[in-house]
């Protein structure tokens, strides 16, 4: 024989899901809300049934102990129904998982009504991770009002992407420096000679041994080649052509910019630095 209190609890959820505001007031107080009328208050969210959401909700706790509902609501842009909930759910709930939905998506209203009530603390490159996916420069400004990223990682994806606006945006917030120059090395083996030339005048093209020209060699991406070359310390980039570290294909590109004349020169300059043998590379 069925348990009676299932029984009125798959009833509740039917009754929701149908919009039956009657129904759902009978049922409630004969249904397990402790287990199915979360159920119930998502049926009723999907279907924008607002009267039994704000019934179900004020029957029980169900919205603070699953934020699915809430996150999902702020995911989808529905500022009413999101405002209906609020007062019985957490905004913070998994780590403020409503906003980052809501950034994702780029639903700005929901993000100026969540903003304020979450701590981004924990983990704040998140969110603007999120928003430098999007390509939206004044959700992004909104975002940086309150929040300042702590990594590169959210000024990396503009610069693969060539999000100019929203990579100058968080240009100044970050450390183009940081993790081994992960943002100038992203920006020059996805060839975005927009980024790369506006990161020229924030760091040293001589970094790394070359770490940029040498990818640009390897990826061929040609403008790039000539760009960083004209910028580094030739010197410095023919001793590195020169050097048994690195294969002379990989420079090869860079040997192409050159005159048999500057070649000569170059290497002239190289064998006369104490202490380096004469090479036969050129």
């Amino acid at each position: 024989m069925p348990n009676p209190q299932s029984v009125y609890s798959q009833a509740l959820i039917a009754a929701a899901a149908n919009g039956d505001v009657e129904e759902v007031a009978r049922l409630i107080p004969l249904a397990d809300c402790r287990f199915n009328g979360s159920m119930a208050i998502r049926k009723a969210s999907t279907y924008a049934h607002h009267d039994i959401v704000r019934l179900l909700a004020t029957h029980s706790d169900l919205l603070r102990c699953d934020s699915i509902v809430f996150r999902r609501t702020a995911g989808q842009g529905n500022i009413d129904l999101l405002r209906l909930l609020l007062p019985y759910s957490d905004p913070n709930a998994q780590k403020g998982e409503a906003l980052a939905m809501a950034v994702s998506n780029q639903h700005h209203d929901i993000v100026n009504l969540l903003l304020p009530l979450v701590d981004v603390s924990a983990d704040p490159d998140r969110f603007i991770e999120a928003a430098a996916r999007t390509n939206n420069v004044p959700l992004l400004t909104t975002l940086l009002e309150t929040i300042r990223p702590t990594r590169s990682y959210g000024l990396r994806i503009p610069a693969v992407s060539g999000y100019v606006e929203c990579f100058e945006l968080l240009l100044p917030h970050c450390d183009v420096s940081d993790h081994d120059y992960l943002v100038w090395r992203g920006a020059i083996h996805s060839g975005q000679r927009e980024i790369v030339h506006i990161l020229l005048n924030h760091l040293d093209p001589n970094v790394g041994h070359h770490v940029g020209l040498r990818m640009a060699c390897v990826a061929g991406h040609t403008d790039l080649i000539e760009l960083l070359f004209d910028k580094s310390d030739r010197t410095a980039v023919m001793a590195d052509l020169l050097s048994s570290e690195y294969s002379s294909e990989i420079f090869a590109p860079v040997e192409r910019l050159l005159s048999e004349e500057q070649k000569q020169r170059l290497e002239h300059e190289l064998n006369v630095i104490p202490g380096r043998a004469k090479s036969s590379r050129m």
